[in-house]
């Protein structure tokens, strides 16, 4: 009997332009900090830099229909909406950063969006981790915590960067294939919201 296969998924939205390009030059002026001090660091591909909203964890290729109909009933009825991206944060807060990440501004239908869409795959089956939402997207992973730690006023002049405003229009199912590199991803699913 062959063994079942099962992909690594997650639930995110792509950012659009012009902030995705900002966020590119941010990610650069870090990875230049992290070379001037020797600090250990691994970027994030342009690619990879999305605001998740749920980790599935892995799922048995048999399940994904489930999945795909968990996500359409999530976005049914909603409407397009933006959100602001601006300040540099590290990750996890008052700890040794384990990641420097773009910061999002409140936004109610965000927040509502999520919800959704962590309720819908509950009631589906899959249950996902239950963290508490804290927008961000992921710049840089950082290797070295402590290192860090000594830059905190040189990582504290990116605090104030804005990156801008990003259509939220669609969610999207997405694969990762880990590797000793930086993951990448693969699309599996795209889920429109509603526009005008």
């Amino acid at each position: 009997m062959s063994a079942k296969r099962a992909w690594r998924c997650f639930v995110a939205i792509p950012l659009h332009e012009p902030v995705a390009s900002e966020l590119q030059r941010t990610a650069q002026d870090l990875g230049r900090l992290a070379a001037k001090h020797a600090l250990r660091i691994t970027m994030t591909r342009p690619e990879g830099r999305h605001l998740t909203l749920a980790f599935l964890g892995n799922i048995e290729e048999a399940a994904m229909v489930e999945v795909d109909r968990a996500l359409l009933q999530a976005v049914a009825g909603v409407h397009a909406f933006c959100v602001t991206v601006g300040g540099v944060m590290t990750l996890p807060p008052k700890r040794p950063p384990r990641a420097i990440a773009a910061a999002i501004g409140r936004c109610d239908a965000l927040t509502s969006l999520f919800q959704r869409v962590r309720d819908s795959l509950e009631d589906s089956g899959f249950a996902g981790e239950r963290r508490s939402f804290r927008p961000h997207i992921t710049l840089v992973r950082v290797r070295d915590s402590k290192s860090w730690c000594k830059r905190n006023v040189e990582l504290q002049a990116f605090a104030g960067r804005r990156f801008g405003k990003s259509l939220i229009d669609r969610i999207v199912l997405f694969r990762s294939h880990l590797s000793s590199e930086a993951a990448r991803y693969q699309v599996v699913g795209t889920y429109p919201l509603t526009t005008p």
